[in-house]
């Protein structure tokens, strides 16, 4: 503040005596005084708002100024501010003011008060002197002398030493508090620092938990850990719920941030850890959170840095979904009518924030999510692949037990070394010869590799007996995901999605499809290759990189192995579980009842099916899963290995969540022995399918092999009969050649004839002699030619003869010739042709065999089929006994609360899995007073179910009638105000987008009072009510009134409900 002579004055004698006149005093040089403490808390001892240091630095400037003549014109004073650093605010505006006023000297206490290092004290002393000021200390010798200057050189660089030596002593001493379970600094929120005095009466500093404060803390753990909040979320909530920061000095209590609580989730001192420059201890301070909860937390944590935006409302939905036009993610958008009530849908981002032109438009999130659910019934292992897939697990268990046992002895051997390693590091830290920042470097490897080997010797010192269990649990899972994600919890579920489809796109009519992630991208399209081929031609002309699983929208009844149809095309008031479960109830009545026997619940099936509806879509983009059951062909076992360590990896985040340790065997339900001895049925009739698969792989190669041998006769025969033909034509040529010759046989013969005959006439043998001996000369000369021409004639004659005959023995010989080869071919033929019957009828011995083993085939295969069905039936049989004896002895329970409360003990019992049977019940206790409804359609609904009647949009779950057959059991009596409005036209409040609307109606009740006492959702009745119905519904059941409970600070953990806001008029529950 400025000061005149006066104030001096008033304070003491200046050294030139007191001032007589204005001159005087005008004449004076000009000096400033600069003052300043370190802490707050140096300004604030014993009351006085300046405690010791600064009057005392004041008085000791005063009289330096009235050493030097000079008159102090301003004072600046800098409270609670490092002299480390020159970026305080009265330094830097005394700088300023040297600037613009003439001033003489800057008087200060000590050199230290101004700098306490050299390169400050160099910047602000050249600072000083451009303004012509000059530093005088009030204690030190330093002027503008050499002597002086090298004394005020000395005296910085010994406040630097000071400085950083101070600090170094500081460290040492909070590193070593960090060594030894101390909280170096103040406590975190929830926690309070606070003085204890030893026996020796001196004042130890310790932690302890703030009682106030502290439960808030533990239960933002336990909040955020369900992974259902987000941090913006839970900061209103704790602010809500009245958590905020401590109070200091300088700083008032106040909500916590966003930015407060992410630090909180992630400091590893709620869990009993002092962190301490990147390095980590064990605290001696009291853990808020165990550490199991701790790390679930950094999971959440982890899971949502990977592309989760915490926005204002969560949905595990969230990081996975995306629109099929635009690929932008599908984010929760809330809208609320104008009677309150409110409504989810997903929206594409890209349209939501004008990035894209996209048209997508907003699809609701309950029918996301049941589309999501048809997703899961595509992936499962077909049962005829599970045993030998167990068999190799089980194998692989075998060798990884051993090989788990050599890695064991070895992660011993490395911690042990790792440990020794870490003692080292600190005994040379100890003794000076590591520093700090090397030693954290290594600290924190050695932390981490540490942590790693503990996590890997927990998981490899696990029973092998608890492994075979869990396998076995697992396998189960597996075999239908669809039931796994089903009963999952939100942050399992959202982890399923990730490892099973990396994306899922929704189209605009609220199809969802995706592609697999690996390894299942690689195995389950070859399972349901054989149901889409019907589907190839469609798929072909909308090629895609990745195999993808759509819903279908055609409906068609299967069981429950295979698919079922998107809950939008069931009847108008059967839900898809509904529909589950009244198709495993017929088929357990047709095959248990004899054949005349009528079925129970097939009146109420019936009612479940709808007409066939056939709907094309705009754009098919690719092929359609139908909805019929996969090809059972067998593959090798070996294909689904990867699968199976895919499977199990996934499914073990939900097994022990979703199922425990088999239970006791009980009454009326079937025990875990005969689940197994299902299973082991199933095993032996796909052993027996086996062997006829081997005789009719052998029979059909067989028949092949007789298939070729009757087409080799077939083509013997065609050369046999080819050859005939072409020995006939030979020999047909040869019998004409035959009579050719012949013919010139006999015309040699008949000219022979004649010309005998001719010598004949000519004379005989006497004339010849008569004409030789008689005749004269002339005569017998002539006689003589006559004989020779004769002569030559006989000659011609016989030769001619001779060939005739000779051409006669031929042409006999060529036809009999003819007729030989002829005869052979003919015997051929006959061969070949009967080597051609003899395959063929071996052909149709072997087709007539096969047809009998095939036939025997259809008949196992519908054997197999049926035992499957009864695995199935007799696993549900076997988890209704278990939720039976649960509700059993949670509804026991409830009852002596009631008794203990006055209302008298009520036997609950085991609870009927027949509908008509549970109508029957509730009105017998309508009879009898002890059940009521505000609306009598609702009592006519019931008794129309107990009378076994149909009645078109009237229908109600038979989980919902065994909720209220429990009420009245447990509290004597019970009333509902709304079951299904679509059975009495209810319209008001939610209108046709209230739970009791949903999937036909009939799902979901309001209870007014229970055992005559009014229902609010918050009031003791209602959480007995609560606790009561809570382990007989299925898993993901609504709970309303949520909100209720928060305002009167009722709190309550369920299994199986989630809750949301309703009025607080009642209780609403729903099995959705």
């Amino acid at each position: 503040m400025p000061l005149n002579s006066g104030t001096w004055a008033e304070n003491g004698q200046s050294s030139g005596g007191k001032m007589n006149s204005t001159n005087q005093h005008q004449n004076r040089p000009k000096a400033i005084s600069y003052l300043r403490v370190s802490t707050k808390e140096q300004t604030e001892r014993d009351g006085d708002p300046e405690g010791y240091s600064i009057p005392a630095q004041r008085e000791a400037n005063r009289r330096k100024a009235d050493v030097l003549g000079a008159e102090v014109i301003e004072e600046f004073v800098d409270r609670g501010e490092s002299a480390k650093t020159a970026d305080r605010p009265e330094l830097l505006r005394m700088l300023e003011f040297v600037k613009e006023n003439p001033v003489a000297y800057c008087i200060v206490h000590k050199v230290d008060r101004l700098a306490r290092n050299r390169a400050d004290d160099v910047s602000i002393n050249i600072a000083l002197r451009a303004s012509h000021v000059q530093l005088v200390s009030a204690t030190e010798n330093i002027d503008e002398t050499p002597s002086g200057m090298l004394l005020h050189g000395i005296m910085s660089s010994i406040s630097e030493f000071y400085s950083e030596n101070l600090k170094a002593e500081v460290l040492k001493g909070m590193q070593q508090k960090a060594k030894t379970g101390g909280t170096p600094g103040r406590a975190p929120i929830g926690y309070r620092n606070v003085g204890v005095f030893n026996a020796e009466g001196r004042e130890v500093r310790s932690v302890v938990v703030d009682p106030k404060r502290a439960p808030l803390i533990a239960w933002a753990f336990e909040a955020y850990a369900t992974g259902k909040w987000t941090i913006r979320n839970l900061v209103d909530e704790l602010d809500d719920r009245g958590l905020s920061s401590l109070p200091t000095p300088s700083r008032p209590s106040k909500p916590i941030t966003a930015t407060q609580l992410h630090k909180i989730l992630t400091n590893p001192y709620y869990r009993g850890e002092v962190r301490f420059q990147g390095a980590r201890f064990p605290g001696r301070h009291e853990a808020i959170v165990d550490s199991v909860l701790w790390l679930k937390v950094q999971s959440v944590l982890s899971n949502r840095a990977t592309g989760e935006k915490e926005r204002e409302h969560n949905h595990y939905l969230k990081s996975t979904l995306f629109c099929r036009k635009c690929a932008s993610r599908m984010i929760v958008h809330r809208t609320t009518n104008r009677h309150g009530a409110f409504y989810e849908y997903f929206v594409c981002s890209g349209r939501h924030e004008r990035r894209t032109d996209c048209k997508m438009p907003a699809v609701e999130i309950g029918l996301i999510e049941n589309r999501i659910l048809d997703l899961y019934r595509e992936v499962q292992i077909p049962s005829e692949e599970r045993s030998g897939l167990e068999l190799q697990l089980r194998a692989d268990l075998a060798v990884g037990s051993e090989r788990a046992q050599r890695v064991q002895h070895d992660l011993v051997l490395e911690q042990a070394r790792l440990q020794a390693r870490s003692k080292k590091l600190l005994d040379g830290h100890l003794e000076g010869v590591i520093p700090i920042d090397l030693y954290a470097i290594e600290q924190r490897d050695i932390t981490e590799q540490l942590g790693s080997i503990s996590e890997r010797l927990t998981a490899t010192t696990m029973q092998l007996d608890e492994l075979d269990r869990k396998l076995t649990e697992v396998l189960v899972l597996t075999q239908n995901c669809f039931e796994t994600y089903l009963r999952a919890s939100d942050d399992v579920r959202r982890k399923l999605n990730q490892a099973f489809f990396p994306k899922i796109f929704v189209d605009f009519d609220g199809d969802v499809s995706g592609p697999l992630g690996a390894p299942f991208s690689a195995v389950i399209p070859r399972i349901l290759r054989s149901a889409k081929s019907s589907d190839a031609s469609e798929a072909n002309e909308h090629p895609n990189p990745f195999f993808k699983v759509e819903c279908s929208r055609e409906y068609e009844l299967v069981p429950l192995e295979g698919l079922e149809p998107p809950t939008l095309s069931l009847g108008r008031n059967c839900s898809s579980i509904e529909l589950q479960r009244l198709t495993a109830r017929v088929y357990q009545e047709q095959s248990r009842a004899p054949a005349t026997a009528p079925a129970q619940h097939s009146d109420r099936l019936t009612k479940c099916r709808r007409p066939n509806r056939v709907t094309t879509a705009p754009d098919v983009r690719h092929a359609r899963v139908m909805t019929r059951a996969p090809s059972l062909k067998r593959g090798r076992p070996s294909r689904f290995r990867m699968l199976g360590v895919g499977l199990l990896a996934s499914a073990l985040v939900a097994a022990s969540a979703v199922l425990g340790a088999p239970a006791a065997y009980a009454d009326d339900y079937p025990s875990w022995a005969d689940v197994q001895a299902a299973q082991g049925n199933e095993n032996a009739k796909a052993a027996e399918i086996t062997t006829i698969n081997n005789i009719i792989s052998d029979l059909q190669a067989k028949v092949v092999a007789a298939q070729q041998l009757v087409a080799q006769r077939t083509s013997e025969d065609d050369a046999a009969e080819a050859a005939l033909a072409a020995g006939q034509s030979k020999a047909d040529s040869l019998a004409a050649s035959a009579a050719t010759w012949k013919t010139k046989a006999d015309t040699s013969s008949r000219q022979a004839a004649l010309i005998a005959a001719q010598l004949a006439r000519s004379g005989g043998g006497n004339n010849i002699t008569s004409l030789l001996l008689g005749g004269s000369s002339e005569q017998q000369t002539d006689l003589l030619s006559q004989l020779s021409a004769m002569g030559k004639l006989t000659q011609t004659v016989t030769e001619i003869y001779n060939q005739a005959k000779q051409d006669s023995n031929t042409a006999a010989s060529i036809s009999e010739q003819a007729q030989v080869a002829k005869d052979a071919l003919a015997g051929l033929a006959a061969a070949a042709q009967a080597a051609l019957q003899a395959a063929a009828q071996a052909q149709q011995d072997m087709i007539a065999a096969l047809n009998e083993q095939t036939a025997h085939q259809e008949e196992l295969q519908a054997q197999l089929v049926s035992l499957q069905q009864n695995l199935a039936t007799t696993q549900q049989q076997y988890q209704a006994g278990v939720a039976a004896r649960a509700a059993a002895a949670a509804a026991a329970a409830a009852a002596a609360a009631a008794a203990a409360r006055g209302g008298g003990a009520v036997s609950v019992g085991p609870v009927s899995s027949d509908a008509q049977a549970l109508a029957e019940e509730l009105m017998g206790d309508v009879a009898d007073g002890n059940f009521h409804g505000s609306t009598p359609d609702h009592i006519m609904e019931i008794a129309w179910i107990a009378q076994g009647k149909s009645v078109q949009n009237c229908g109600i779950d038979v989980v919902i009638l065994q909720a209220m057959v429990t009420a009245v059991r447990a509290f004597g009596s019970a009333g509902v105000s709304d079951i299904n409005r679509r059975c009495t036209g209810q319209i008001e409040g939610a209108g046709i987008y209230s739970n009791h609307y949903k999937n036909g109606g009939g799902h979901a009740v309001d209870f007014t009072s229970v055992g005559g006492m009014v229902l609010n959702g918050s009031n003791n009745a209602s959480i007995a009510l609560i606790r009561t119905l809570d382990p007989i519904m299925p898993y993901g059941s609504g709970l309303g009134q949520s909100e209720c409970r928060a305002s009167a600070g009722t709190s309550i953990s369920t299994k199986n409900f989630s809750g949301f806001s309703d009025t607080c008029d009642h209780l609403h529950i729903d099995d959705f």
